[in-house]
């Protein structure tokens, strides 16, 4: 221990015992921070020195580092005895900000309060609310932004509140580069207030004697100063601190500090009668000694003004007569129920005639009575608060009066939540302008009677300050089973993790113009997010205005939701808006969600009345509402709510004749117009809803759901009889989802054929594979080899479940997702992880299913060993959905998905129904999750045919294996084997009868064509099969039906141009074609869901595939990443190329705006490369030289969106031409001609059409130079699950047809042909001719030399706007062809 720290300890000893000696001394706090050794954080005297930047550093305490973004730091100082009577602090410091880099930040502050020892503070902001309760802050903002709060301040806390400046002086502390020393000086009295003043700023603080209202010193309060670097800016530097307690001099030896007599006019000198301390000069029985003390006034009898003289409040919180209250004499209203402590007596009774001024309550209890509502609400609602209230059940009123500005708790069972929430005023405020305190709500518990419906109505209003944000974010009137203080999404409603049903009555007012601002109707039901009900899109309120008005809004399950605002710039007005498969319950909560994210708008409401039951008239008085009634069977007659029965009959009470009233379908909700409202097979009247089965007329299962225990099996299926039959009577028991307790539901086991009354007999589900990888995760190859080799695994488990529909933190489509089953816990957030699922199913229908996978990261879906669906990269939640067709029997299925970082989900899922939906938008009411299933291999008759495959297609066991009904060529046993239907001679529907398609993969004849009898279409050339025979020749009168080609090769001819693409282009697909000079391809002639051209170019993406004569690219509303479509290399593509396409963008409505965009690219990428989309080949690993074409449609406003050429040299890339502005809106089609010109003398030109920004770049000068080695592509993407992109009639042409290029006229006089063509001035052009664009073996010149373009002359000077050029013709030539090119500018 050093010498300095035993000279404090002594210090401080001797100071303690100064004050046991003298009761006015004063003790001193001293610390100048000598003697310590550099980087000492520990003084040994009780100090605490917090934060990493704080240190001793040459005999001084270093507080903040400069250039060392360290964030916060603090000295503490511990409490000292006599601080409440008053303190002076001083200190030298030093502050120094290095030049360059960033302005001086941030500040620092000196504080005193409850803040705990070690309580790192806000620096220049004092205490937060959670740092602090009490406290008094002396503030120096360093920031030199130029900002309205950089200077010198005080400020503080009081009971929590922010008390806001009491003294501001704006300015600079100091500047760039600049070091400022000097010292701080600061005093407070509890009958002065506070001064603050400083030497050496720039701006330097001189307050004095400011007021510090309602602030509660304590000598058990600590000092602290608190500074921080956020911006990695200035030293602070403290030194001779020094910090003195107590009340100051008493000249006159009363016991009464000088400076508390003079504030209080009291003469100081004076010790006797009323200037003594055993003066009254009030007369309210406290002695002077005793006010100062108490801190109250002894020149006022009522230093609170309450009407209770000081003497009788004696603050014991106990009321024991008019003379000893109990109260608080320095606050007004003790019990804070907004009554005077003067007015609250207990001992006279409650006046109903003058209630304001004889309550007859208790002054130091809020609520008397105990009902639940606070005095002053009483009061103001013309209750007696003496006497229990009774609740009504069905309703719920609040208007926020008779409370406390502060007021959290109503003490009605409402939970105000949030910190920007409380009552102000008589209103409940919500939001605070200029306070970005994020979320808050205000719950109301559950009313009896929800139900059946609700109205609910409030007044509101709504305020934002000029300049600033805008205004934001919203608010949301929610019912549904959240929990009470719920802070919820406010004008986004609830979230899937907040409520599983609810409502939501949105008002949008983030005033960004986007397609959300707004009113809307939305909710969840089942977890599944409703999307938007009803909605209006426009600004609630502008900046700077203030807006107000009323909130209606009302449901009924029968009629819908309504919901009417008045006052707003955008309204709402919808009525009866229908709410899907939404579950109300009488257990659901009311909640008001509201948030200011950006620091803008009040939000306050008051008068709010939520009334429950039923809304509408009853004009035939039968206890049934009209609406209902109406809604039901259309009249009023039908339907009868006081009638018992029996039915069937209009009026009987019983219309549809179940054996339930219709007064109790009403109740119920069942349908009085249908017996079996679920249709299950079980009347409502047997459906009692018990939840035990007592026989088959009390089931006790649900009416209005047709599989009460969620089982796969209808109600009326399971009679609870114990005994299995079949599988259309299995004995089970339907309140119970799994039988025989093996862990599998009773409808997954009659859907694998085993018993679901026997635990032993279980069938086989999905066998899931689980393991932790050694390294990162990225793609499909390394999650095998973390499968295929024990030493790439942490850990692994092997698992069993019923279907694949896992998440860690993430969420997909579908509900009720597990736990991984490596870690059996939800958001664990774990890392580099997969699975590998693996089970079988069973077809019974042949033809193309769709199956599908969301994902966050990747993965693949893999049928009999071949891919359906792959992601092969990582991504946020996405969907990916893929088509595949599958004969009868069984399939084996894998599932691969892995997990590289961040959220984790996965959910594997086949459409609802046969056929390719892989190309519509996802909508998860379509799809179900994945179950497994299995073939039946019970053979009763011993035929070799399994039953259920005869009684398929048969409807008995008669068939024998010989047998060929179908009089294919195949008996039933080689049918059976081979997938294909017995009782169809040509299951495929191809043309070819299925005795024929040997599946050998060869043609020899007719007779044996060596196609698949499943598959109408066996080598995916666009032709079915039984078009295709290589043994009769094309006919070119009808190649439909005869195409001469071969059904088991793509390309017959071997061009590489696949058969049904020829046959589109009316070629002969059974002879090559000559590779033409450049590339073209329309897509067409191939089927839906091509991903191969067989033309060497490459499609790549998941969302990537040929669909109805056109290349998608991306797909609206499935977030499938990147794809691309990639050409190879083209020889003299350097020498220049034209480029031309058709495209078309497409964006469904809502949901997110239209992203993310595409680009053309010409470069040294490898073919297959998936690109930047929108970014060009930027960042891509081994691309360093490349072209791009950009057209981002990111629909956010930035400085990114619109159309660009950029250039790529040696991995750089840079921007040559742009143009900002939107691609397409929210909801809109936009198509149109794209054009690309590469020329190495003229540079690059880029024109689009259609677009709402469109592409008018010409001759843009480049540094890149192309090669022939490059390649081509078109790169897209949809992160955001928005817009579809289509590609078609694309044409690339070598050379260039330089804009503003276009043969204009050809004129032939004999053997000479003039050529004319747009031109312009002082420009070189070439003429070239050919006599065959798909021969490159003809002379077109008779020149001896041969190729499909031959050149005529290249030096062609522009003869202005236009240009002609005579050429001859040759006497045998056919048909002559003519191209020109622009060379450049003229020399």
């Amino acid at each position: 221990m050093s010498k300095n720290k035993l000279w404090q300890i002594f210090v401080s000893v001797l100071s303690l015992s100064i004050l046991l000696i003298t009761a006015n001394s004063q003790e001193t706090y001293s610390q100048n921070f000598d003697d310590f050794d550099n980087g000492e954080t520990d003084l040994g005297d009780g100090s605490v020195i917090f934060g990493q930047a704080a240190s001793i550093q040459d005999g001084r305490l270093q507080l903040t580092i400069d250039g060392q973004g360290l964030g916060f730091s603090s000295f503490s100082v511990p409490p000292i005895e006599g601080s409440s009577q008053g303190f002076t602090i001083t200190f030298d410091y030093e502050m120094f900000d290095s030049p360059a880099n960033n302005d001086p930040a941030d500040g620092f502050s000196i504080n005193y309060g409850d803040a705990a020892l070690g309580e790192q503070g806000s620096a220049e902001e004092g205490m937060n609310a959670a740092q602090a309760t009490e406290n008094l802050s002396f503030e120096i903002d360093t920031w030199r932004n130029g900002d309205a709060e950089q200077g010198v301040n005080i400020s503080g806390l009081s009971g929590g509140a922010d008390l806001g400046q009491l003294a501001f002086t704006n300015g600079v502390i100091l500047d760039d580069g600049q070091t400022v020393s000097g010292t701080v000086e600061i005093s407070w009295d509890p009958s002065v207030g506070a001064s603050f003043k400083t030497t050496g700023l720039n701006t330097d603080a001189d307050f004095e004697n400011v007021e510090v209202p309602d602030f509660i010193p304590s000598d058990d309060h600590t000092f602290i100063i608190t500074a921080r670097v956020g911006g990695a800016n200035q030293d602070l530097f403290i030194d001779n601190l020094n910090i003195v307690t107590g009340g100051g001099d008493d000249d006159d030896e009363d016991g009464l500090p000088n400076s508390y007599e003079i504030a209080n006019d009291l003469d100081p000198n004076d010790a006797t009668g009323d200037n003594g301390a055993d003066g009254d000069p009030d007369g309210d029985g406290l002695i002077n000694l005793e006010e100062f003390e108490n801190r109250t006034n002894p020149q006022n009898a009522d230093t609170d003004g309450d009407g209770l003289a000081d003497g009788v409040e004696n603050g014991t919180g106990d009321y024991d007569g008019p003379e000893a209250t109990g109260t608080d004499p320095l606050n007004p209203d003790t019990d804070g129920d907004t009554l005077s402590d003067g007015v609250e007596n207990p001992t006279l009774p409650y006046d109903p005639n003058n209630p304001e001024d004889q309550p007859g309550t208790d002054p130091n209890i809020g609520d008397t009575d105990g009902d639940g509502l606070g005095d002053g609400s009483e009061i103001a609602n013309g209750t007696n608060p003496t006497e229990e209230d009774e609740i009504d059940g069905s309703s719920y009123v609040q208007n926020f009066d008779g409370f406390a500005d502060g007021t959290i708790d109503l003490e009605d069972g409402s939970v105000i939540a949030g910190q920007a929430a409380e009552v102000i005023d008589g209103k409940l405020v919500l939001t605070k302008d200029g306070q970005g305190l994020g979320f808050s709500s205000f719950s109301v518990p559950p009313i009896i009677g929800s139900s059946s419906g609700f109205r609910i109505t409030f007044d509101y209003e709504l305020n934002d300050g000029p300049g600033n944000n805008n205004p934001a974010d919203g608010f949301s009137i929610n019912y549904g089973d959240a929990q009470l203080g719920e802070l919820g999404q406010a004008e986004e409603g609830m979230s899937g993790g907040q409520a599983i049903e609810n409502i939501s009555f949105e008002v949008d007012t983030w005033q960004n113009f986007d397609a959300e601002q707004g009113v809307n109707i939305s909710g969840m039901a089942g977890g599944t997010d409703l999307q938007q009900l009803a909605f209006n899109n426009g600004p609630i309120l502008n900046d700077g205005e203030r807006v107000e008005g009323k909130i209606t809004i009302l449901w009924q399950p029968d009629v819908g939701a309504s919901f009417t605002t008045t006052g707003m710039n955008t309204n709402a007005d919808f009525e009866n808006v229908e709410i899907p498969d939404f579950i109300p319950s009488d257990d659901h909560t009311f909640i008001i969600s509201a948030r200011v994210g950006g620091a803008n708008q009040d939000f306050i409401i008051d008068n709010l009345v939520i009334q429950t039951g039923i809304f509408d008239g009853d004009e035939d008085e039968d206890n049934l509402p009209d609406f209902y009634e109406t809604d039901q069977v259309g009249n009023l007659t039908d339907l009868n709510g006081l009638g018992e029965g029996p039915g069937p009959g209009a009026g009987t009470g019983d219309f549809d004749g179940d054996g339930v009233t219709d007064f109790d379908e009403y109740e119920n909700k069942t349908n009085p117009s249908e017996a079996d409202t679920d249709g299950d097979g079980l009347t409502d009247n047997v459906e009692n809803n018990s939840g035990d089965y007592d026989g088959p007329d009390a089931t006790g299962t649900d009416p209005l759901n047709p599989d009460t225990d969620n089982d796969g099996l209808l109600d009326s299926l399971e009679n609870n009889s114990g005994i299995y039959v079949s599988a259309e009577n299995p004995g089970t028991d339907p309140h119970n989802p799994d039988t025989d307790g093996d862990e599998i539901l009773d409808g997954v086991e009659i859907n694998n054929r085993t018993n679901p009354l026997d635990a032993d007999d279980a069938p086989i589900l999905w066998t899931v594979r689980n393991a932790q990888s050694v390294s990162p995760l990225n793609s499909i190859l390394d999650t095998r080899a973390l499968f295929d080799d024990e030493n790439n695994r942490i850990d692994e488990t092997t698992t069993i479940h019923t279907v694949i529909n896992f998440r860690d933190n993430a969420t997909g489509p579908f509900g009720d997702p597990e736990p991984f089953p490596l870690f059996e816990a939800q958001d664990v957030n774990q890392d580099d992880f997969a699975i590998m699922a693996t089970g079988t199913i069973f077809i019974t229908e042949p033809g193309t299913y769709t199956f599908g996978f969301n994902s966050d990261d990747g993965g693949g879906i893999y049928i009999d060993d071949e891919p359906v669906i792959v992601f092969d990269a990582n991504r946020g939640s996405a969907t990916s959905l893929g088509a595949v067709e599958l004969s009868w029997g069984e399939h084996n299925v894998e599932f691969l998905f892995w997990e590289r970082g961040g959220g984790a989900q996965c959910q594997l899922f086949v459409h609802n129904d046969i056929g390719d939906f892989s190309g519509d938008p996802f909508n998860v009411g379509d799809y179900k999750l994945l179950e497994t299933s299995s073939a039946p291999d019970s053979d009763s008759d011993n035929d070799g045919l399994p039953d259920i495959w005869e009684e398929q297609f048969f409807d008995n066991l008669d068939q024998t294996a010989e047998g060929d009904p179908d009089s294919d060529g195949l008996n039933n046993a080689e049918e059976f084997e081979a997938g294909t239907k017995p009782d169809n001679a040509d299951s495929d529907d191809d043309g070819y009868t299925d005795g024929v398609e040997t599946g050998t993969g060869k043609w020899v004849s007719a007779q044996n064509t060596g196609t698949s009898p499943t598959k109408s279409d066996s080598d995916g050339d666009g032709l079915k099969d039984g078009v295709e025979n290589p043994d009769l020749g094309y006919d070119s009168e009808n190649p439909e039906t005869q195409s001469g080609s071969d059904p088991n090769e793509q390309d017959s001819d071997g061009d590489t141009v696949p058969d049904g693409r020829e046959i589109a282009l009316g070629r002969d697909p059974s002879v090559p074609q000559a590779t033409p000079r450049g590339y073209v391809q329309d897509f067409d002639g191939y089927p839906d869901g091509t991903t191969d051209l067989g033309d060497g170019s490459v499609i790549f993406g998941a969302a990537a595939e040929v669909v109805d004569g056109r290349l998608q690219l991306t797909k609206d509303g499935q977030g499938l990443g990147f794809s691309s479509w990639t050409i190879p290399a083209i020889q003299n593509s350097s020498q220049g190329f034209t480029v031309t396409f058709d495209m078309e963008i497409t964006d469904g409505p809502g949901s997110n705006n239209p992203a993310d965009g595409l680009s053309f690219n010409y470069g040294d990428f490898n073919l297959g490369e998936q690109g930047q989309a929108e970014e060009g080949m930027e960042n891509r690993a081994g691309v360093n030289n490349n072209l791009s074409f950009e057209i981002d449609t990111w629909q956010n406003g930035d400085a990114e969106q619109g159309v660009n050429l950029a250039e790529q040299i040696d991995g750089a890339k840079s921007d040559l031409e742009f143009t900002n502005g939107p691609i397409l809106q929210d909801g809109t089609s936009v198509s149109g001609p794209v054009t690309i010109t590469y020329n190495p003398n003229t540079g690059a030109s880029f024109k689009t059409e259609g677009l709402e920004t469109n592409a008018e770049f010409e001759d843009v000068a480049l540094t890149f130079v192309g090669e022939d080695s490059f390649n081509f592509g078109i790169s897209a993407r949809v992160g955001g699950a928005n817009q579809d992109l289509f590609i078609d009639n694309f044409v690339l042409s070598l050379g260039t047809l330089g804009a503003p290029f276009q043969i204009t006229d050809i004129t032939k006089i004999g053997t000479e042909v003039e050529i004319t063509w747009s031109s312009r001035p002082n420009r070189i052009y070439k003429i070239e001719r050919s006599e065959s664009l798909e021969n490159d073996e003809v002379d077109s010149n008779r020149d001896g030399d041969i190729g499909f373009w031959e050149e005529v002359d290249d030096g062609v000077l522009s003869e202005g706007e236009e240009t002609t050029f005579a050429d001859e013709i040759f006497d045998d030539s056919k048909k002559v062809f003519w191209r020109v090119t622009d060379m450049g500018p003229a020399e």
